[in-house]
């Protein structure tokens, strides 16, 4: 059972790596109206809106914007680690699911011009004995990372992230999906 683990950690590895090195197209999004793809969608909802005095440039257009990726397939999205990885290789395993740019925005206020989605971690709680001070064994616990996953039929966001864009002007929201 614990080769087929192993197995299905390291296919998932490389399954990702393969996607990191495709690379996808920026697709422009449309506010509340998801693209799917590969068993994946994404999309962006306004959040807030109001208008905005900047100094310099007068009055803009302020929007909190909320970034999604739903897991639409029959399966989980998983990627197990199996505790042998490098540092090199969980940095790859984190990069995004999902990049968001906003080409409009003017970034005044040192507000966002982009956002990135990630898949959730999985983290794991063990326990294990140590001695005090005095001597004496105790139990402390901690936590590890076991790996990254979005759940059949789950959805992970990023949190609002804000654009100012000119007075009138809708954000022109682009997406690409780093997963394929």
């Amino acid at each position: 059972m614990q080769k087929i683990g192993w197995f299905l950690g390291v296919f998932f590895w490389i399954h990702w790596q393969a996607g990191a090195q495709v690379g996808g197209q920026f697709v422009s999004l449309e506010e509340n109206k998801p693209v799917e793809e590969n068993g994946l969608s994404y999309g962006y909802r306004i959040k807030g809106f109001r208008k905005q005095e900047v100094k310099n440039k007068g009055e803009l257009d302020r929007y909190e914007i909320v970034a999604y990726v739903s897991n639409q397939r029959a399966c989980d999205l998983s990627i197990r680690l199996t505790g042998n990885e490098t540092l090199e290789q969980l940095n790859q395993l984190r990069r995004p699911l999902l990049d968001v740019e906003c080409s409009n925005a003017t970034g005044a206020r040192l507000t966002a011009r982009n956002a990135s989605v990630r898949l959730m971690e999985h983290q794991i709680s063990y326990r294990y004995n140590t001695r005090d001070n005095a001597g004496k064994v105790i139990e402390q616990r901690g936590t590890a990372l076991a790996g990254f996953f979005l759940s059949a039929g789950a959805t992970v966001e990023t949190p609002a992230f804000i654009v100012i864009v000119p007075v009138g002007e809708k954000p022109m929201i682009q997406a690409r999906l780093n997963f394929r």
